[in-house]
């Protein structure tokens, strides 16, 4: 299963859909299987989408949390909310838009002792890819992102 995994995900992104977590009881669990642990997968929301573009690119991911002034997190941008919001504007210019006229605010989020199997149903049942790991339940506190 594993060499079908590695296979299926061709890179090693915070817990890549689940699959090589499931021997893993917990979101934490997962996250601290990953190879992304130490990465810095967040961006302010004052942020241009230029740079959103540069962390995708330099941590080889498709999503970052974005983080309010207060540091809490606002919601999250992914590259296909830059394909679709920013894409498709005439004379779109990436080093003008700010991730927050793009990013997909009151993302869905889990906590740290969250199953495995339970982050697998959310991002299926709501067709999202990305879940950020928050301190505690409600909270704004971002720990981690997953995959």
């Amino acid at each position: 299963m594993l060499s079908v995994t590695a296979t299926f995900a061709r890179r090693t992104t915070p817990c890549r859909i689940a699959f090589r977590c499931l021997a893993t009881k917990t979101a934490n669990d997962c996250f601290q299987r990953s190879s992304f642990l130490h990465g810095n997968f967040q961006i302010s929301e004052e942020e241009t989408v230029q740079k959103a573009v540069e962390k995708f690119t330099a941590f080889d991911v498709g999503c970052l949390v974005t983080i309010d002034s207060e540091g809490k997190i606002s919601g999250v941008v992914s590259e296909r909310d830059v394909i679709k919001k920013v894409g498709i504007k005439d004379n779109a210019c990436t080093t003008e838009i700010k991730v927050k006229e793009i990013l997909t605010s009151n993302p869905i989020t889990v906590v740290p002792m969250t199953s495995v199997e339970e982050c697998m149903e959310v991002m299926l049942d709501k067709n999202i890819r990305h879940l950020p790991l928050v301190k505690e339940k409600g909270g704004l506190d971002v720990v981690g992102l997953i995959s």
